[in-house]
Formats: C-alpha cells, structure tokens, sequence
C-alpha cells in the first residue's frame, strides 16, 4: 500500500545548484531539463515543484551530460545546508544517536522515496539506505550517493574530526569515480557488499553535538512532524493539470501521467474518482484552455492550430471548437486588426476574461 509521502511533490530547489552551476546558458539548462517538463525559467522559482519521474529524469540528463560522478562537482548539492530544517534538527540534537533517529523519522519529508532504516548492533550500528519506487541503476547509485555525502557532512557537525571512523558499504562494484566518493565521504567504503548504508561505531552514537540546542531542536522536530501530518497542498487533480499544462502535448497518455505521479494505474483511477473528474476531462480541458489561447492570438490557421493541438484532421477541431465554444475556428486574418477580426467573428465565450454564458 503505498502511503501519502508518495505522492507529495519534491522541491526543485535540489536541482536549483546543479543548474546554476552546471547550465551557464540557457542551451545548457534546456539540455539539463529535457524532457523533463520542467522550463528553463521555472528552474528559478523556488515555489516550483516536480514529480520523482520528473526528477529522474533530471538525474538522467546530467549523468549522459556530465557523466555519473557529476554530483561530486557539486558539494552544494550534499551539504547540510541542502537537507534544510531536516539538517538544523540533526545538528542541534544532544548527541548523534539521536540525530540518526531524527533523519531515519523524516527523510521523505521534502525527499520523496527516500528511506533509511536504523539497525543497532553490539559494535556498530547500520544506517541503510533505499529507495521506495523502481530506479535505474544510475538513478539509484545517485540517490545512495548523494543521500549518505549529505548525511556524513551533517553528522561532521556533530562528530567533527570523528568523522573518519564512519565507514561505507555500497552493493555495486568500484565505479571509476570511487577514490573520489570516498575522499568526499571521509571514510573507507566496501563495495559489492548487501547493501547501502553508513557503519557507525557503537560509541560514537553517545557523542554530544557542539551545537546542541534542545529548543531549536524540538521546534524544528515539530515543524518536521507537523509537515508529515499536513495534507497535500495539491490533489491529483491538480497534479494533473500542472502536468498537463507543462507538457509538450496535453495528450499524455494516462499510464504515462501515473508514472510521472508515482501512482500505479488503478490508484490514479482511484484518486480521480474520489476528486470526482475524469482523466479524458482534464486532457479536454487543458486542449480547450491551448485552443483558447491560440485563438486569441489570431496568428494561426485553424489547421495550423488542430496541428498543433494533435488533431488529425481539421474537421476533428472543428468539432471540437463547436462543442467547446459552439462557435467553429475561424482563420487568421491575413492582416491588420487580427484579434479584433476574431473577436467581431466569434462568440464572447470564446475569449479570455469573457463573462459570456
């Protein structure tokens, strides 16, 4: 049964570094994001959010571009600063034991899929890392990665010169960038072993963070906890037409829409039903919203626009115009006041801002 963080958007802002350092020029940056729905100037806006699909595909983008160990050239990207309230919580615990339970408890609020479990051992302790959902094996590597750099440079904070008795495991062979990630990570690493995770030493678990601060923490702690209670910003319905609207086409095909969301086909179906819509309704009505727009404009033929909206035959728009305007497109005038033209040629309704019934 999957739960609620799985369908909870993620940031960009994770890949917000990795654009302004790696996407110099707007060809770069549209490189970066393609085919990922996502514009080169939302890449900018901290309030944009993406699906997991999306991000993957990100992911994808940048290690056909940059190569696999492209993260390493990024330190922004694992940061302490980049794990945001999650990191303030873990550095401001009374000692590192209790920093791992915090990040175990919360690393899927804001990190969608991400997982760690927690095993204490006579010796050692085992912080295990996965992923909630199918990866490729370069996606996966990448989250492993990049999740456990990140949590050895908030934990640094706690363990300071320590840091170097943390040790590695990960299940792939050396890659060529492994001296690398090792140098990165402080610690020695064991590859080819069962599984993903950080070894920490029993003893150092009782280490006393420096920067302890009981009531930053707790109010971070309940931030955390209050942001795992809060519904979704955002139904699928509204998932949808963000989707929809960013996409190249509005006509995604529907198991193509419950990837991008996460969701198996019969749990989208599921989810539209209790919203009470239709997924054909909302491709309908994103179709209708483009046709609007391109009308407005008056600078098409009616056949250039059923082109561009996906329709195979004009007359099939035609249709379309009817039901959704009860009006027909009519053709671009081929000069002078072209909207005015339209507007003096089609019923109110057919133009934004229009009160018309």
């Amino acid at each position: 049964m999957l739960d609620e963080t799985y369908l909870r958007p993620s940031q960009i802002s994770y890949f917000q570094v990795a654009a302004q350092r790696f996407g110099a020029t707007r060809s770069a940056r549209e490189a970066i994001l393609e085919g990922a729905g996502v514009g080169a100037t939302e890449i900018d806006d901290p309030q944009t959010e993406i699906s997991f699909s999306q991000l993957m595909r990100i992911i994808d983008n940048m290690s056909r571009l940059y190569g696999e160990g492209w993260f390493l050239d990024a330190p922004e990207l694992w940061a302490a600063a980049s794990f945001r309230p999650l990191g303030v919580a873990a550095i401001t615990a009374p000692n590192l034991g209790t920093a791992v339970e915090v990040v175990v408890q919360h690393i899927s609020t804001g990190m969608s899929q991400q997982r760690l479990s927690f095993l204490r051992q006579s010796s050692v302790s085992v912080l295990r890392h996965t992923v909630a959902t199918a990866t490729s094996e370069g996606e996966h590597k990448f989250f492993a990665f990049a999740i456990l750099l990140g949590l050895s440079t908030i934990f640094e904070g706690v363990l300071g010169a320590e840091k170097s008795a943390l040790s590695y495991e990960f299940i792939w062979s050396e890659p060529t960038y492994g001296a690398d990630l090792a140098k990165a990570l402080g610690g020695p690493i064991r590859w080819g072993g069962a599984v993903n995770a950080m070894i920490i030493p029993q003893p150092l678990l009782q280490t006393r963070s420096p920067l302890a601060d009981p009531a930053l923490h707790w109010a971070v702690v309940e931030s955390l906890m209050e942001a795992k209670r809060r519904p979704m910003a955002a139904g699928v319905k509204d998932r949808i037409e963000r989707l929809l609207s960013r996409a190249d086409s509005p006509r995604v095909p529907f198991d193509e829409t419950a990837r991008a969301l996460g969701l198996s086909r019969r749990t989208l179906t599921r989810r539209l039903v209790e919203e009470g819509v239709g997924y054909r309704e909302l491709v309908d009505a994103e179709l209708q919203a483009r046709a609007r727009r391109l009308l407005d404009g008056g600078l098409l033929t009616h056949d250039a626009i059923a082109e561009r909206l996906g329709f195979a035959e004009a007359t099939s728009f035609n249709r379309a115009c009817r039901r959704w305007f009860r009006a027909p497109p009519q053709p671009a005038p081929a000069n002078g006041d072209k909207i005015g033209a339209m507007r003096a040629s089609h019923p109110a309704s057919i133009w934004l801002g229009s009160r018309a019934a």
